[in-house]
């Protein structure tokens, strides 16, 4: 495939006036040689002194693997992607692989177009493709990876249910210690008594644990404190006997 340059220099020695466009073109008379010689001796017979052409280069964000698409794989993942970005940072990205060049006669576009797949000759695959190619070949280290991961989230929430236990256990003991809470007979009664703790900022640590609030008849609240309330009542009866 001619280069630009080449192309612009046979088109000006040939007295010919080339205009790149940049929006695609079809052609609607498409010559079987890629050949600028016939092209330009086919626009002297018939007068024509302007010819169109456009060059189209690969665009590199189409494979380059972003980062965030491998922030949960293995280190050995990573790396190999980390290669392949750079490998296709050494690439010439600016070289077209395909050349569209027309004149125009009788109101017809007349021309031929060139290709050189030259990055399917180097065996490049775009991001998605090359995604895939990789978690075929570290299957198995992907896998292990997540079990992994899955263990750590499974160990992380576990402790978390116990702390939660621990921490909303001392809220609800201050709770049934409150003599105030002693008065909330109905739900939006508690609801609002611990909607109130929580903008005084007591036990927000605690409180945390029963985010989002929800509403007085609906949410972690609501079964929070219908049970806390179930428990002050049947202290009450048992101090009663």
């Amino acid at each position: 495939m001619l280069q630009e340059n080449e192309l612009i220099t046979k088109l000006q020695k040939s007295s010919m006036y080339c205009i790149s466009f940049s929006d695609r073109a079809y052609l609607d008379v498409v010559l079987k040689e890629a050949n600028i010689e016939k092209l330009v001796e086919f626009a002297a017979k018939i007068k024509e002194g302007v010819i169109f052409y456009k060059y189209g280069c690969y665009d590199i964000e189409d494979y380059l693997i972003p980062d965030s698409w491998v922030d949960d794989y293995p280190k050995n993942f990573v790396k190999k992607v980390n290669a392949h970005n750079r490998y296709l940072q050494s690439l010439e990205f600016d070289r077209p692989y395909y050349l569209v060049v027309f004149l125009i006669y009788n109101g017809l576009k007349i021309g031929f177009r060139d290709t050189n797949d030259w990055l399917v000759n180097e065996n490049v695959f775009d991001a998605e493709e090359m995604i895939e190619e990789l978690k075929a070949e570290y299957s198995e280290e992907i896998e292990k990876a997540r079990e992994e991961k899955n263990k750590e989230a499974e160990k992380a929430e576990k402790e978390k249910n116990k702390q939660s236990e621990i921490m909303l256990g001392e809220l609800r003991e201050f709770i049934l210690s409150d003599v105030e809470f002693h008065y909330c007979k109905n739900q939006f009664a508690r609801y609002e008594y611990i909607r109130n703790l929580y903008e005084e900022g007591k036990y927000a640590a605690h409180l945390e644990f029963l985010m989002p609030f929800g509403a007085p008849h609906i949410g972690k609240v609501k079964l929070f404190m219908d049970k806390t309330w179930a428990i002050y009542q049947q202290r009450n009866r048992e101090n009663q006997k």
